[in-house]
């Protein structure tokens, strides 16, 4: 056994089928052998099975909503739970959490992290996996209804389950959005409670492990190249060697790009970008053009600078001027462009106003998609999506929402850094 107790969540909102889906998961552990706690903060239509309770290795707890919205009745539960498992040794904590409850308080009580003498749960627990339950034809209702509510629980999850989700392409469109969403997320049909076990069970893996596995699958194939080429591998250096080049001088821009972008994205609010942002056309791309002249970015790091500003709801042609204009006409490249050409004033101006004109023409054929025709995921609401929630939490929930952010956009754009230098 471990030395702590795994804690795995199914939640989602009401009629999502949670409960079904618990009888099911917890069916399978236990004919499996194992012993186990449920604790239900939620009791809809459907109660856990008799027969589950009945074999003698199911421990079942349940806590009212209203307990969770106070302070005082928070502590109470968690003493609760706490004396539980000083008394028991579970292998596994299994949770039916309610989809109105904020996941800042799942993680009170159970955090991600196992502590030391807390007086708490997370003496004994730690979070493990989090499953949202959702039913696929009425996803985009809920998330126009509720808002920050489910796009909280939909980005804290490990796995999303859908029920009825239709026909495959159907299908393929909404793992698409909900990973736009929530990069990384395992998507799977409610077809086979196996899968949806096996998803909840399996090790994590953060993004950094990854890149690394990456590197060294890279390494392993330059090596067995260089064994079957033997002598003649000079040109496997050489594509090593600029390959190698290439990365190192685009990751620290990249870096910087990432940094913005999270920062727009966690700590600028879409009020206040729709209140400042300049209304006008020709106003709004020379602001666009402005902000590319003001932050170093290459063209590399400009991507994910530019996608937080479409997700935020920054006009088309503002965004898209920005993503041409920036790795043009910032200083770093007016600087490096005069230093390349010895000082030739002309080149320089040639350089920085054709590749302005370009932008701004650009742009201008983007205004023609008009305000929501760029988008992204595709979806009209997910220009609001990422920043709804935000603003509820406490600074230092901000904080620890940037950094996560800013892992997760690294190792997503740098991806395809990584390819595309390989092939260059």
């Amino acid at each position: 056994m471990p030395e702590y107790t795994p804690v795995y969540v199914v939640t989602g909102f009401l009629d999502s089928g949670k409960t079904s889906l618990l009888n099911q998961l917890l069916s399978r552990r236990l004919e499996s052998g194992h012993s186990l706690c449920c604790i239900q903060f939620e009791q809809g239509e459907q109660a856990l099975e008799q027969d589950l309770i009945d074999r003698g290795n199911l421990d079942l707890l349940h806590f009212p909503v209203r307990k969770l919205q106070s302070g005082a009745g928070m502590q109470q539960v968690s003493k609760q739970i706490y004396d539980y498992l000083l008394r028991n040794d579970p292998e596994e904590l299994w949770i039916e959490w309610n989809g109105t409850l904020p996941i800042s308080v799942l993680q009170t009580l159970f955090p991600p992290a196992k502590k030391q003498d807390g007086g708490t749960p997370g003496d004994f627990c730690q979070l493990q996996r989090m499953l949202y339950l959702a039913d696929s034809t009425k996803l985009d209702a809920l998330l126009q209804q509720t808002g920050g509510m489910v796009l909280e629980q939909i980005s804290a999850s490990d796995v999303i389950v859908l029920r009825n989700w239709g026909p495959v392409s159907q299908f393929k469109n909404r793992k698409r959005m909900l990973r736009e969403l929530n990069p990384g997320v395992k998507v799977l049909p409610l077809n086979s409670v196996g899968t949806v076990e096996r998803a909840m069970l399996r090790p994590g893996r953060q993004p950094a492990f990854w890149f690394l596995l990456g590197i060294a699958y890279f390494t392993a194939a330059y090596l067995t190249l260089r064994m079957v080429i033997g002598a003649g591998g000079n040109l496997a250096d050489a594509v090593v060697n600029v390959f190698l080049g290439i990365l190192l001088q685009a990751f620290p821009f990249l870096l910087i790009g990432v940094l913005l972008s999270s920062a727009i994205q966690i700590f600028v609010s879409q009020q206040w970008l729709h209140e400042h942002f300049p209304k006008h056309l020709a106003g709004s791309l020379l602001f666009a053009a402005l902000a590319g002249f003001c932050l170093p970015v290459c063209d590399c790091a400009s991507v994910p600078v530019f996608r937080s500003l479409v997700r935020k709801g920054v006009p088309p042609a503002a965004a898209v001027t920005f993503l041409m204009a920036a790795p043009v006409i910032n200083p770093v490249v007016i600087l490096s462009t005069w230093y390349a050409f010895s000082g030739d004033v002309r080149i320089v101006l040639c350089r920085v106003g054709l590749g302005l004109l370009c932008a701004v023409l650009i742009g201008l054929t983007f205004s023609r998609a008009g305000k929501n025709g760029l988008s992204p995921s595709g979806s009209g609401w997910f220009s609001w999506a990422c920043g709804c929630s935000v603003g509820q939490a406490a600074e230092g929930g901000k904080l620890s929402l940037y950094l996560r952010h800013t892992q997760t956009e690294f190792f997503s754009v740098g991806k395809y850094l990584v390819l595309g230098a390989l092939v260059s």
